[in-house]
């Protein structure tokens, strides 16, 4: 969505350049929910009067669908994972995306380590290690507070800041010291809404399945639902209930009929 200003007002009863302002919304077309050969220039709105009002959902079913979560098929480290996103973010000229990006894959090389570490102590002796914690926190912060939700949950996933529960029923907790694991959980089920209402059904039932908090896990089962039906009168069966026998007479006379014609 952008917002077109019109700079031309009526200023006693005469029409002239003044400070009053009409606005009118049109509706982008650049990400319509779809892949698309992205190889050549990507459409971005008009640099004139044009304001991108809703920044955060531009190429949200394109980044879904480009960005890595997790570490494999090629992608060895998470500086790797870091990377291939900034290079998708670039592409589609997200320029804020593609700095955060880069900024994490710099400090995670410079700090050698592999995740969050758990501690204070663990942490190596150099001045990069000390700055991952801060900066990954205060990026999702500024993500969060502009309504970017897909790359809080995208970092979540890559840098890993869901720690599971440690028995069957317990709670997941965040890596992340001063992050709630409740305002994790949000980003995640907001994310998992906007995917769902955009249809992209295949990335939202990935991020349920492989989420290590199992409230966000637990989705697809509270979601799901299958209604049998009776295959002669067409009534909704029950739990466990059995076809009758009558029913079952009749269905298999009406094949042999359906056979014999």
């Amino acid at each position: 969505v952008h917002q077109h200003v019109n700079a031309v007002g009526v200023v006693k009863g005469k029409t002239a350049p003044s400070p009053i302002s009409n606005s009118e919304l049109a509706f982008s077309v650049t990400d319509q929910g779809d892949l698309k050969d992205l190889s050549g220039e990507v459409p971005l709105p008009d640099s004139g009067n044009d304001i991108d009002i809703a920044p955060e959902v531009t190429h949200l079913s394109r980044l879904s669908e480009m960005y890595i979560t997790k570490t494999g098929n090629g992608i060895q480290t998470k500086v790797d994972a870091c990377n291939h996103n900034a290079a998708v973010a670039e592409r589609l000229n997200r320029k804020a995306l593609t700095q955060m990006w880069k900024t994490i894959a710099i400090i995670l090389k410079g700090s050698g380590l592999g995740c969050i570490p758990s501690s204070h102590s663990s942490l190596p002796k150099n001045p990069m290690a000390n700055l991952l914690i801060p900066t990954l926190r205060k990026l999702l912060l500024q993500r969060a507070d502009a309504g970017d939700v897909q790359s809080c949950v995208v970092l979540c996933e890559i840098m890993d800041v869901i720690v599971p529960p440690v028995t069957a029923g317990g709670l997941a907790k965040s890596r992340l010291p001063n992050l709630s694991i409740d305002v994790v959980r949000e980003w995640y089920l907001s994310y998992i809404d906007l995917l769902q209402q955009m249809c992209l059904f295949t990335q939202a039932a990935s991020l349920i399945k492989n989420c290590n908090d199992p409230i966000v896990g637990s989705l697809n089962q509270q979601s799901t639902t299958i209604h049998e039906s009776c295959p002669v009168c067409g009534k909704p069966l029950k739990v466990g209930a059995a076809v009758p026998v009558k029913a079952v007479d009749e269905r298999s006379a009406h094949a042999s009929s359906a056979t014999n014609l």
